[in-house]
């Protein structure tokens, strides 16, 4: 048997087994016998007007009162749109900057939480405006009304989502990072430390064996550890300072040294005029002692390698006598 007819065979005995398996004349008879559905006319308008058009006018005509009808309607639309998701990310806002306290992926994850479970189950965003509503009345409560000390409660709001302490340089990027950049001036950077020594206390009066632990190694090499975390947490990362060297450069060879202005005396023409600066080749052979009855002595001396000599001319001066 070839091996073209040994798959052609196959292919058929597979064809079969799924033909035997899928059909049935019962199944197919009863799928018959079912009654069509019966297509849903009810239509769903969405954006239904808020304020009714009156049936009477004219849509061909210009009217006044039509317009106005038109215009609030689209303004309902668009708060029923844009309201919902802006109370939200302002509830999501106030979160994170109440968590200020901790690490920017704290702040991230809390934001991000905040508005998905605010954005899909309207209960909890009902719980959380009570929350901070409850917690502004207080905050004027003691603030206010009455005589106690003076505090605060509700969170400030340093950006949208605090995230870095560092501004970009360029226009651009702070356009684009404002929002989660902060502090915003130097208010709210005065704020920061104050909020993260409160913090600090509150943790040693909430662990109420603080003071009877804290001379042991581990807890106090922890609470330091803490400590410098708090501290450093919010530090402005210092920009780079441009350095500009005010060390004068080295002369170099071919540079023209500007002669200052000479005056001619008793209409005398100096002897030389004052050049600029030059490279002049010295030939001339260093000095060598003669000795009597040397042959060094009666030989001429002998030409050494030139020397390289800046020569430059004297601001004063020479008049013919």
């Amino acid at each position: 048997m070839s091996l073209d007819s040994l798959l052609s065979n196959l292919k058929n005995k597979v064809t079969y087994n799924l033909h035997q398996a899928v059909s049935d004349p019962e199944a197919n008879e009863f799928a018959s016998n079912q009654p069509a559905p019966i297509p849903s006319t009810e239509k769903v308008d969405e954006d239904e007007d808020y304020f009714k058009l009156p049936s009477t006018d004219d849509p061909n005509t210009f009217d006044f009162n039509r317009l106005i009808i038109k215009i609030g309607n689209h303004m309902v639309r668009i708060i029923k749109k844009g309201f919902y998701p802006c109370l939200v990310i302002i509830l999501s806002m106030y979160v994170a900057n109440e968590l200020i306290v901790y690490a920017y992926p704290i702040r991230l994850i809390f934001f991000m939480v905040t508005f998905w479970i605010c954005y899909h189950f309207m209960p909890f965003l009902i719980l959380l405006i009570g929350y901070y509503l409850c917690k502004t009345g207080y905050e004027y409560y003691l603030n206010q009304l009455s005589d106690g000390p003076k505090t605060k409660i509700m969170p400030t709001i340093f950006a949208l989502l605090p995230l870095t302490t560092d501004t970009p340089i360029s226009s651009l990027g702070a356009f684009f990072m404002y929002p989660f950049t902060y502090p915003k001036n130097d208010k709210d950077a005065k704020k920061l430390p104050i909020i993260m020594n409160n913090y600090a206390e509150s943790l040693k009066k909430s662990f109420s064996y603080f003071d009877k632990v804290k001379n042991l190694p581990f807890v106090a090499e922890g609470f330091k550890k803490l400590e410098e975390k708090i501290e450093h947490l919010h530090d402005i990362p210092k920009k780079p300072e441009s350095v500009t060297s005010s060390t004068s450069l080295p002369v170099t060879i071919g540079a023209s040294i500007k002669p200052s202005s000479i005056p001619v005396r008793n209409n005398a023409t100096p002897s030389s005029t004052s050049l600029p600066a030059t490279i002049e080749l010295s030939t001339t052979p260093s000095p060598v002692p003669a000795r009597n009855n040397t042959p060094l002595a009666s030989a001429e001396p002998s030409s050494l390698p030139a020397t390289i000599k800046l020569s430059k001319q004297p601001d004063t001066p020479t008049t013919n006598k």
